[in-house]
């Protein structure tokens, strides 16, 4: 079994959610749990947490993609915004201190930036997925591109 291009998609959402992604090493079975340190009380998720206590050692987890990339993703993006007065107010929007909440109030006072900016960091989080898959697989045969 293999995962899909929609798996990866799943997976990256789930991620920005705050959920961690567990992938079961030999059938590619996919199960999420909140992050502890986002989600101090977690409910509802027993059966995974059961399954992940019983056949850890099964499973690869698959954590957000952290600060520094997601920083970069931005920088990318700024990189390609062709209007430079608006690459210019988003560049000093990272520079300042709290980059991350002046960057999305800058991008959010922007339309089509905006629209653009959710297409990128979907596709840059996706990319990111993939990567970790199969870094944390240890096998390039993981990802098909089938929906």
């Amino acid at each position: 079994m293999q995962l899909t291009t929609k798996d990866i998609n799943e997976i990256a959402d789930h991620l920005a959610m705050g959920l961690i992604c567990y992938i079961h090493k030999q059938t590619k079975a996919i199960l999420y749990i909140p992050d502890e340190s986002q989600f101090p009380e977690i409910e509802g998720w027993e059966d995974q947490i059961e399954e992940l206590e019983k056949n850890g050692d099964h499973y690869v987890s698959i954590d957000k993609m952290s600060s520094n990339d997601s920083y970069t993703i931005m920088e990318r993006f700024v990189d390609e915004v062709a209007d430079e007065s608006i690459k210019k107010r988003l560049t000093h929007a990272l520079e300042k201190n709290k980059p991350f909440h002046n960057f999305k109030y800058e991008i959010d006072q922007l339309d089509e930036e905006r629209d653009q900016w959710f297409k990128f960091k979907s596709d840059q989080y996706n990319k990111w997925v993939e990567r970790e898959i199969k870094f944390s697989l240890n096998d390039d045969d993981n990802v098909d591109d089938d929906e």
